[in-house]
């Protein structure tokens, strides 16, 4: 069954990014080599207001000496997280955060997200080689998600999911991303109100039997980010123009 609406969406990418509802401003911290407990006093005393935080290298080299980052775990009004951890830095977070906003591997998602139980928007990035464990990670309070590939939809289970997003790039096999599709849905048992889609199948059958199986879904996005993307999007939306 096709969406009642079909929002076909080729060069934004605010579909795909879950924007935070407060106005709190955001904290940016370059991340220098040093011990953590280093930093000025001034960034101390603010760490039990500090409400949207930032993390960023200040250098190719910066991750080099630093173990790990457990300083902010402490930042009791923390709601809003994003860091590009491609250096693979252990980082503890407040279980009080509600978005999350990383890119590093699986094996760091799940540790930090397991103990995170009030996120309401995630956007997970991993690295195209990442492996996965078989632990399923429960975050019953997400409403919205995006993931960098199908394949972390296997290992969320999310009863309150609305909103998804994710990326299907040309080595996605179409099974596969329908098979991730569905087992979070029948894990979760949620009802998806919105899908957005960044790239398409090979095949447009796979499109439509995802759409088929999510017939609650009032809002379709679609991100035509190749030129085969595009072609299959012109050809899903013939496809569903006859189906009306």
């Amino acid at each position: 069954m096709a969406p009642r609406r079909l929002d076909i969406n080729y060069m934004s990418y605010s579909v795909v990014t879950f924007l935070p509802t407060h106005s709190a401003p955001l904290t940016v911290i370059p991340l220098e080599g040093i011990d953590m407990s280093s930093y000025p006093p001034r960034l101390r005393d603010r760490l039990s207001s500090l409400k949207r935080l930032s993390l960023e290298w200040a250098s190719l080299t910066s991750h080099i000496t630093i173990q790990s980052i457990d300083y902010f775990s402490s930042a009791s009004s923390l709601v809003d997280f994003t860091f590009d951890n491609q250096s693979c830095v252990p980082v503890t977070l407040p279980a009080n955060l509600t978005r999350y906003d990383v890119y590093a591997p699986w094996h760091m998602h799940s540790k930090v997200l397991k103990l995170c139980p009030s996120i309401v928007d995630a956007r997970i990035t991993v690295e195209p080689w990442t492996e996965f464990s078989l632990d399923i990670v429960v975050l019953k309070n997400l409403e919205r998600l995006y993931a960098s590939t199908p394949e972390i939809l296997n290992y969320i289970h999310a009863p309150k999911l609305e909103g998804l997003a994710f990326h299907i790039r040309d080595k996605d096999r179409d099974a596969v991303v329908l098979s991730s599709v569905d087992t979070l849905i029948q894990r979760s048992a949620c009802t998806l109100k919105s899908i957005c889609l960044k790239g398409l199948p090979s095949d447009i059958l796979t499109t439509t039997q995802i759409l088929r199986n999510l017939s609650a879904i009032t809002k379709l996005a679609i991100i035509a980010d190749t030129y085969d993307a595009a072609v299959n999007l012109n050809e899903l939306v013939a496809h569903l123009a006859a189906k009306t």
